[in-house]
């Protein structure tokens, strides 16, 4: 085995000649982003379209509340109305079952308040229909 050693011929390594290039060893600033003024215009410029967005949104749904209370005002008289006949009604069911449970009691007058009262009293929405 020493013998293979001995007979293979050895190479040292060497720089080539005339030498290695000079290696670069001197400090490379790059540019780290835009600058100062780049970002101040750019901040501005997209907080302001962010509030051109906001004032548009809000001018909208101002627009849409309105609307809906101009539907709520002009439909009030429409479930006021709606609510006096369903009043109306189960005053007149009151008043029948009244009569009937009342029959036998004689000067019993169906409907009459039992308060010595001219003023009218809105009647309790409890449950003026009779089972």
């Amino acid at each position: 085995m020493t013998d293979f050693l001995n007979r293979t011929r050895r190479v040292q390594d060497m720089a080539p000649k005339g030498g290695y290039s000079d290696i670069p060893f001197a400090r490379v600033v790059r540019k780290r982003g835009p600058g100062g003024l780049t970002l101040l215009l750019g901040t501005l410029i997209i907080m302001s379209f962010g509030w051109v967005l906001v004032i548009r949104t809000n001018r909208e749904r101002r627009m849409f509340r309105r609307e809906m209370r101009e539907a709520r005002i002009a439909l009030y008289p429409l479930f006021l109305a709606e609510n006096d006949r369903n009043t109306l009604r189960g005053m007149k069911n009151f008043e029948d079952a009244e009569l009937e449970i009342m029959k036998n009691v004689p000067g019993w007058r169906a409907g009459e308040s039992v308060y010595y009262n001219t003023r009218w009293i809105k009647p309790i929405q409890i449950n003026l229909e009779t089972p």
